[in-house]
């Protein structure tokens, strides 16, 4: 069996289970960078701001 990035071993689910396991990898990265997006925001305001 091959491991996949995420240590999810080929065979282990379905196409649905899979699927709903790269939607839900999709999520987390958009918030994280939703997340960073912010406070590079923030950064440059505070930056203009105070200089």
């Amino acid at each position: 069996m091959m491991k996949d990035r995420k240590g999810i071993y080929e065979g282990d689910c379905n196409g649905w289970q899979w699927a709903q396991a790269e939607q839900a990898e999709i999520e987390r990265q958009s918030k994280e960078h939703k997340k960073i997006e912010e406070e590079i925001g923030l950064s440059l305001f505070l930056l203009l701001v105070y200089s």
